[in-house]
């Protein structure tokens, strides 16, 4: 008889465990007009999370800038430097940086960001891409490397490089010519695309209140655009209408199984 006890009370423990998981899963917000930032977690995971992001703040400094630029002839911090110097801190307050580097379909360096916290919250940042220095691997590396040192950087809140702007002025002592073009105007072609990259960008604000659509909806952007889930990722209109009629099709779907 007690033996069943604790198995009754065992398999609701489990049950509640099944449950809770399944909640974490589920329960993120997505911040708009931020390139689709996400942040994964309970409403009070996630605080915990900013309570100590704001404490890794007060610590943090800007890395020792050890490399020179060559070409703009300033120094700067190399990857492993940044790493040296936000790591600790951010373990410090159970916070740490996953990225993983992959190739797009045309050939791209990509490299995917996400923040961890030790209590169970994530931000999942947008992918960054960038074409690769030279075609072989050696090429490839080091734009991952680029692409992982700018992201940390920003997102640690540090500075590891001189400021652009300082370079460029640099690099002549003449004062630049005012750009007197006028901007290119948009094509026919880049109007249709902005159409549709907006009606697919107002059907994923149509369903915020709609947890699983919404998902179901960025998973289509992302399988069409390198994994990116913003809907102006989409470069071409070919891509933006089949990945559009995607779209309604999920939506026409879901709406006749509710109809029924």
């Amino acid at each position: 008889m007690d033996n069943q006890k604790e198995t009754n009370q065992a398999e609701e423990i489990v049950a509640e465990g099944v449950e809770e998981v399944q909640f974490l899963v589920t329960d993120e917000i997505h911040i708009e007009n931020s390139d689709w930032i996400e942040i994964h977690g309970t409403p009070e995971q996630r605080s915990t999370m900013f309570a100590d992001w704001a404490l890794y703040f007060t610590e943090v400094a800007n890395p020792d800038a050890t490399v020179m630029n060559t070409f703009f002839k300033s120094p700067y911090a190399p990857l492993n430097e940044v790493l040296n110097t936000v790591r600790p801190i951010m373990g410090k307050y159970g916070l740490s940086i996953i990225q993983m580097p992959f190739a797009s379909n045309s050939g791209d360096a990509c490299v995917k960001t996400i923040v961890t916290h030790k209590d169970g919250a994530l931000i999942s940042f947008p992918t960054a891409t960038g074409k690769a220095t030279k075609n072989d691997i050696q090429g490839f590396g080091s734009t991952v490397s680029y692409l992982r040192r700018f992201i940390i950087n920003s997102i640690a809140g540090v500075m590891g490089e001189v400021d652009d702007d300082g370079n460029s002025n640099s690099n002549t002592s003449k004062p630049k010519e005012p750009n007197t073009s006028k901007p290119k105007e948009p094509t026919k072609e880049d109007l249709e695309l902005k159409v549709i990259t907006d009606e697919i960008s107002k059907i994923g604000t149509e369903n915020k209140n709609n947890p699983a659509m919404r998902d179901e909806i960025y998973k289509i952007i992302a399988a069409n655009s390198d994994g990116n889930k913003n809907p102006n990722s989409i470069k071409n209109i070919k891509t933006a209408k089949k990945t559009l009629a995607e779209i309604h099709k999920l939506t026409g779907k879901k709406e006749a199984k509710t109809n029924e």
